[in-house]
């Protein structure tokens, strides 16, 4: 930056930089995208257009403009939070990649509905039908994958 004055104002004028950013692209999904109070959501957020997300601050989470948490991105782009919510309606989370030296800031929004009702069942945290498996309840899990899961619940 360059300063002068003339006649007690002072004037700043930005320096030329050699260095641009590299636009990136920020996508979110909620899985679900429909839940009860208190039920786990995952957000998953995936960064591209950013080789080197080391100098960054991580990808931020915000629930209606609250930050909710700011977490580091894979190497892959990644970045993921499981969440819960304590109020109904309609929630707008955005993910806000926060920028590194080499990499633009982008950022994408989805919506979450809350009801404080359970929701109906379905695939649950993990992509698997739980069904009535509560914390701290044990059960053995067998299951192959060959570009499709089977997962057999035992009690």
């Amino acid at each position: 930056m360059v300063l002068g004055a003339l006649a007690g104002a002072v004037t700043c004028a930005p320096q030329a930089s050699a260095q641009t950013q590299a636009p990136t692209t920020t996508t979110l999904t909620a899985s679900p995208s429909s839940a009860a109070i208190g039920q786990y959501v995952v957000l998953s957020a995936h960064l591209s257009g950013c080789a080197d997300t080391s100098t960054s601050l991580g990808m931020s989470f915000f629930d209606d403009g609250d930050l909710l948490a700011t977490v580091p991105i894979a190497a892959n782009g990644d970045a993921s939070l499981i969440r819960s919510f304590s109020t109904t309606g309609t929630h707008t989370v955005t993910a806000v990649f926060n920028a590194s030296p080499e990499c633009a800031v982008s950022y994408a929004t989805t919506n979450v509905v809350v009801t404080d009702s359970p929701a109906p069942p379905g695939p649950g945290l993990l992509g698997l039908n739980v069904g009535d498996i509560h914390i701290g309840d044990t059960k053995n899990v067998t299951g192959s994958y060959n570009n499709s899961a089977e997962v057999n619940y035992y009690n």
